[in-house]
């Protein structure tokens, strides 16, 4: 049973359109940091950029909740380096918002 939610959610993180809606995100947190360049005063970019930290953080925890930490920071894994990438900048993000 344990294996089995984590295989339905695997599948999940794995789909066509979760990866299109992830990279969709970070692309408009990128055009979000290009115009809070622009407009620095605008007082809805905090609520904003949390925003883009809640999910950027969900992902994150639940590859790690199906991969499980051991598997997700294997160094032989493929994905290892961009795993490790990910933890690292999520966590400056949360780091920043405390």
């Amino acid at each position: 049973e344990e294996e089995d939610w984590r295989a339905q959610l695997n599948k999940i993180l794995e789909s066509i359109a979760f990866q299109t809606v992830i990279a969709l995100c970070i692309l408009s947190n990128g055009v979000v940091i290009g115009f809070e360049t622009d407009v620095p005063d605008l007082g809805a970019w905090a609520v904003i950029e949390s925003s883009f930290l809640v999910v950027f953080t969900s992902e994150l925890a639940l590859r790690l909740a199906v991969l499980t930490p051991t598997h997700f920071f294997d160094p032989e894994d493929v994905d290892f380096a961009w795993n490790l990438f990910d933890c690292c900048i999520v966590s400056i993000g949360l780091l920043d918002a405390l």
